[in-house]
């Protein structure tokens, strides 16, 4: 891309190598300039034009854009707020409203149609602009290796996942509707929705996949999609229909050098209302197929919303064997395998762990559904205990296991939610004499902790 590139929004045009030195976005005081010098490594990519204009103006700055090793693109765009109408709140528009007689349908449904195609052209304008600003800051930040796809970066009330410049630009204490950029099977229709919405949902995934599988460089090695423990993800069936997205996605893990990878499915629903042939993508073989182009992985970790929402757990109608997934023989420079939120046996999680490359050196066992009659926590504990020989590995080779838990029953997936952290606990017992840290209950996907630190929240335990 050229220095004199001019990117086009509907409203007007915006030359995006001109953003950020007009405003000197990141230009240091010359006082300060030798003493203090700012350290930018990562950046941050939304609808926001705030958060546009700083990675515009890092990207057009000549020091700091040599810095950036990391682009979070915050896929969680802020949303009118719903009220008891069921329509989205508009001063403008109910200042229409308030002339006209309510009880009439035609009182306000004109208004409302208008403002709902004004705000589709405006969504759709900016994110024309968010790929633009992306193709150009791939080609403006040299050492860049991170590529994160998440809906979670506004992460919890007063608690964002991610500081992002719009989220620091909010007032101290300002309340607003967390958004969720990825669907929920709890509040949305899934899979009916996905016909009609699925182009929205996973648009900038779609984008992002489709941009580092058509770049020439080799220099992104990391792509994380993370849902940070919330129960959501990415379209499984791209794993069924094999399409431009699987292609891409191919492309992207298949490069020399790429060595790590987050990949978070939604598959929940199919725990609630599903059939045994909706687990088509995990049984044909797609997902170990593409998993194994990745030769150079160094960090796998797999999550699913599967025990991360509310319902019961079912038998082995959901069972799929972890070596129909992962192709550990393919991986052998492995250092982190991390499995979460997955439906599993004992039996196969065990045979399983067994099985991992001698360079792996932690693991992430997080929120395991152990099926219906498949086994138990506390027997899955003691077989790692007594049946892998890891309290035989020296210091230096022993491998670190981050646990995490329900905090309690959970009847729905909670705004708020709160997990327990046992990693301390369970590598005690596992490598030392430690008391057994958790016990299930009679409910298969709640667990009863004993001797735990405390509770923490998901931002707490993201690496």
């Amino acid at each position: 891309m050229s220095k004199d590139v001019v990117i086009g929004d509907s409203e007007q045009d915006l030359d995006i190598t001109r953003i950020g030195r007009d405003k000197n976005a990141v230009k240091p005081q010359n006082s300060l300039k030798d003493s203090a010098h700012l350290k930018i490594t990562r950046i941050f990519i939304s609808p926001s034009p705030r958060n546009i204009d700083v990675l515009l103006g890092v990207a057009n700055h000549d020091i700091y854009r040599k810095e950036i090793e990391e682009i979070i693109w915050d896929d969680s765009p802020l949303e009118s707020i719903e009220w008891n109408t069921g329509t989205p709140c508009c001063h403008d528009t109910v200042d229409e409203w308030s002339e006209e007689d309510n009880s009439e349908d035609d009182a306000y449904a004109e208004p409302y149609s208008q403002e709902s195609e004004e705000s589709n052209r405006k969504k759709f304008s900016r994110f024309k602009l968010m790929k633009r600003a992306f193709l150009y800051a791939l080609e403006r930040f040299p050492n860049l290796t991170t590529i994160e796809v998440t809906p979670a970066a506004h992460g919890q009330l007063y608690m964002p996942l991610y500081t992002t410049p719009m989220i620091r630009e909010l007032p101290y204490g300002f309340p607003y509707p967390i958004p969720r950029g990825w669907p929920c099977p709890a509040y949305d229709t899934f899979p009916h929705d996905v016909e009609e919405k699925g182009d929205d949902w996973w648009r900038s995934f779609r984008f992002v996949i489709k941009a580092l599988a058509n770049m020439d460089q080799r220099r992104i090695s990391e792509l994380v999609l993370d849902n940070h423990y919330l129960p959501t993800g990415i379209n499984p069936f791209i794993f069924t229909s094999c399409d431009d997205d699987y292609n891409n996605i191919c492309k992207v893990v298949e490069k020399p050098g790429f060595n790590r990878f987050v990949l978070s499915l939604i598959t929940g629903w199919i725990r609630d209302d599903g059939e045994y042939e909706d687990w088509g993508f995990y049984r044909n073989g797609s997902i170990r197929k593409f998993l194994a182009k990745a030769s150079d992985l160094e960090e796998m970790v797999f999550k699913t919303d599967y025990n991360l929402g509310d319902g019961s757990l079912v038998g082995m109608r959901d069972y799929v064997s972890l070596f129909d997934l992962f192709p550990l023989d393919a991986w052998p420079k492995l250092r982190h395998f991390g499995l979460v939120g997955m439906q599993v046996t004992q039996e196969n999680l065990i045979s399983f762990l067994r099985q991992l490359p001698s360079t792996v050196r932690s693991i992430d066992l997080s929120f395991l559904a152990i099926l219906e009659g498949q086994g138990t926590h506390e027997g899955t504990l003691t077989d790692i205990r007594d049946k892998l020989g890891w309290r035989s590995l020296p210091l230096e080779k022993r491998i670190s296991i981050r646990y995490l838990v329900h905090g309690g029953p959970c009847q729905r997936p909670s705004p708020s939610p709160s997990y327990i952290c046992l990693n301390k606990e369970v590598e005690e017992y596992v490598y030392k004499d430690g008391p057994l840290p958790v016990e299930s209950s009679r409910h298969p996907r709640d667990y009863n902790a004993r001797n735990a630190e405390g509770m923490v929240k998901p931002h707490d335990v993201d690496s």
